[in-house]
């Protein structure tokens, strides 16, 4: 009887250990896939991030180049303002007489200015 007492408490005792250490293993197992699991949403993150500065700097370049082209239109519609103002100047002071020498006069001054 004593022998079946202590084959049991051994057992028990046995067992008991075993999940002790089982637990600690798994709760170990646990905290290093938590661990993992953020490193790897960091990862993720991180690529996240550059891919959004590479997609900033692309939008960065096409900014400046899209404003680079309105200012030169906005330069070209100033030579076109001036050339339409001359214009309106001319057709003020052409009658039957003067029609073709206006017309050359503003041409020529035109020309001279390199406006157009």
């Amino acid at each position: 009887m004593n022998e079946v007492v202590i084959t049991a408490l051994s057992s028990f005792a046995s067992a008991a250990i075993t999940w002790l250490f089982a637990r600690r293993k798994n709760t170990a197992d646990a905290r290093k896939m938590e661990a993992e699991a953020k490193v790897s949403e960091l990862d993720v993150i991180e690529d996240a991030i550059k891919i959004w500065r590479e997609i900033a700097e692309d939008l960065k370049k096409e900014v400046q180049r899209l404003s680079d082209d309105n200012k030169a239109l906005n330069s070209e519609v100033g030579k076109l303002r001036l050339i339409y103002n001359k214009i309106l100047r001319a057709l003020d002071k052409i009658n039957n007489d003067n029609a073709m020498e206006v017309v050359s006069s503003i041409k020529n001054e035109i020309k001279d200015e390199n406006i157009g």
